[in-house]
């Protein structure tokens, strides 16, 4: 038709703010998921039909003895600082997770993490565990790769964000009593995945007030 130009920023409501941005303490569903999906990447990306599709890792597979998962990581990704991502930043990521993370039991069976190439990552498991993909994608958490300096100052990615995905949180426009702001990691891998300029979730608890809103 003859409509306007489309907006640049995408504003969505939620009942509920997160308890944390860390995705080590993250919780999973709706709306919780939103927020660290918009700035942290997922190793595998999870798809509509179920099926694991390369995300971070571009390639992952379990040996023949199902014992150990092997990834290899995307070339040229950067977190939203422009520090590069690399397999010992992804071990340390994941080692982290695995001590401290909301949802240990996705590396419960795991008993080592290393780095076997430069961009190659290898997870040794105890026992057979065909789920382990879930742990590392978008709503298991573990897969969440966060960056150097967060890792090195934990306690900051609660109200911060050190990821690799399409945005970041813009803490200079959030307020965390009724909204958060997200502006465009300019590092970010994959440009035609970041559909807007800004997304803008705004915490509305009643459901008459957002229909209102709206």
């Amino acid at each position: 038709g003859t409509g306007g130009k489309a907006s640049t920023t995408l504003t969505i409501a939620a009942t509920a703010g997160p308890a944390s941005l860390d995705p080590t303490t993250s919780s999973n569903g709706i709306p919780s998921v939103w927020f660290p999906n918009l700035t942290y990447a997922a190793l595998i990306e999870r798809q509509p039909d179920g099926t694991a599709a390369p995300g971070l890792a571009t390639s992952f597979s379990y040996s023949a003895d199902r014992l150990s998962f092997v990834m290899n990581l995307r070339k040229g990704v950067k977190f939203s600082d422009g520090t590069a991502i690399t397999a010992p930043t992804v071990v340390n990521w994941l080692l982290h997770y695995k001590k401290s993370g909301s949802f240990t039991a996705w590396l419960a069976n795991v008993s080592s993490i290393t780095a076997t190439g430069p961009l190659q990552v290898t997870l040794k498991l105890s026992k057979l565990d065909p789920l382990l993909p879930y742990g590392l994608d978008q709503d298991g958490m573990a897969g969440d790769v966060v960056g150097p300096k967060g890792l090195a100052n934990p306690t900051s990615l609660g109200s911060s964000t050190d990821g690799a995905g399409p945005y970041m949180l813009d803490k200079s426009a959030a307020n965390a009593d009724n909204k958060y702001v997200y502006v465009k990691n300019p590092y970010y891998w994959n440009k035609s995945a970041q559909y807007y300029d800004q997304v803008v979730i705004k915490i509305i608890t009643d459901n008459n007030s957002i229909l209102a809103a709206l």
